[in-house]
């Protein structure tokens, strides 16, 4: 079977232009291979270039998804821990204030056995101790400060 090479078309009512020649059967079969090739060769490579994005994405959210998972545990450990001091705190503030009361109690009950009519009583009778008088007073004068060094013994 002969082929046509050349084919005319009508442009309008002019004279006939005559179009390029059409390849013949092997070549448009080898171009149509060629072309295949070529489009085989970019989608692989386009499957190649996928992969490795999906390589690098899954990479990605794996370690995005361990530094969360960190993240979150540290933060689950840290309210733990100070769910742990406020418990302590509270235990010794308990502890503060019952041994607040215990002094509180210890003071009143040395205050009420520490009569001080008794204790008068002993320092007068007991141990000769007398109340001073204006001559065993004596007065100092104290300079515009806050404090006195004392170097001697009192007379």
């Amino acid at each position: 079977m002969a082929e046509v090479k050349r084919y005319y078309f009508e442009e309008g009512n002019t004279v006939r232009k005559i179009d390029a020649p059409l390849p013949s059967l092997e070549e448009r079969r080898k171009e149509a291979k060629r072309n295949k090739e070529i489009q085989r060769r970019k989608t692989n490579r386009r499957k190649e270039m996928a992969m490795r994005r999906n390589k690098l994405n899954a990479i990605f959210f794996g370690v995005a998804i361990l530094f969360a998972s960190v993240f979150f545990a540290s933060y689950v450990y840290m309210q733990t821990s100070i769910q742990d001091c406020n418990r302590s705190i509270a235990s010794l503030e308990g502890e503060i204030s019952d041994i607040k009361a215990k002094n509180m109690s210890m003071t009143n009950r040395i205050n009420a056995e520490a009569n001080l009519d008794n204790v008068k009583d002993a320092a007068v009778n007991r141990l000769g101790m007398n109340y001073a008088t204006p001559d065993n007073i004596v007065y100092y004068n104290i300079d515009d400060s806050d404090f006195m060094s004392q170097y001697k013994d009192i007379p």
